[in-house]
């Protein structure tokens, strides 16, 4: 369980990954699928759990919550980012200033995925091709150790522009003494 207070508004976070709001509601700060409008203040002194994001989606599998000053911000077990209430200024990430009155997903900042990462033999002598796939805009650094339990703690190259829908590096091969990865 977790709470967090906005301006006239606030969360709990129950130990089920729900969330439950309360307050004031102008902008649609309790995430319910309404909006009392600016200048109404109408108490909400009731906690009532948020049911479906603004896709229609149970919204549910919470880890964090934060109620802010007019919005509030969630995260996900998957490592999605979610948003809700003022959206004036773009405060829901949802590429629109309109505000939302469910929770919305903020664009770009999608759950956590594995990425196959093949290693193919390069024309070049005592160098190997890291290949993998990708959507555009997005960057990476190539990181590389010599001992896994130290951490990655080299840098190969860093802000690698994507090139979709394949991408290729050339690095050193390994001789077992050298891993690497690639990070966002």
């Amino acid at each position: 369980m977790a709470v967090s207070g906005g301006d006239w508004h606030s969360a709990a976070l129950g130990s089920d990954g729900t969330v439950w709001k309360w307050g004031r509601n102008d902008v649609g700060q309790l995430g319910n699928g309404t909006a009392d409008g600016a200048g109404n203040y109408i108490p909400h002194p009731f906690p009532a759990k948020i049911q479906l994001d603004n896709y229609g989606a149970n919204f549910s599998n919470i880890v964090m919550v934060a109620a802010r000053d007019w919005h509030n911000i969630a995260v996900k077990s998957d490592g999605s980012v979610w948003q809700w209430g003022a959206n004036d200024q773009g405060q829901c990430g949802d590429n629109t200033t309109i505000d939302r009155w469910r929770p919305v997903q903020v664009t770009g900042l999608g759950p956590r995925v594995g990425l196959p990462l093949k290693i193919q033999p390069n024309a070049q002598p005592g160098h190997v091709d890291l290949v993998w796939s990708s959507a555009t805009g997005e960057y990476f650094r190539i990181e590389y150790t010599t001992g896994l339990p130290g951490g990655f703690t080299g840098i190969v190259q860093t802000n690698v522009l994507a090139t979709p829908p394949q991408n290729v590096v050339t690095v050193p091969a390994t001789d077992g003494n050298r891993y690497y990865r690639l990070r966002f």
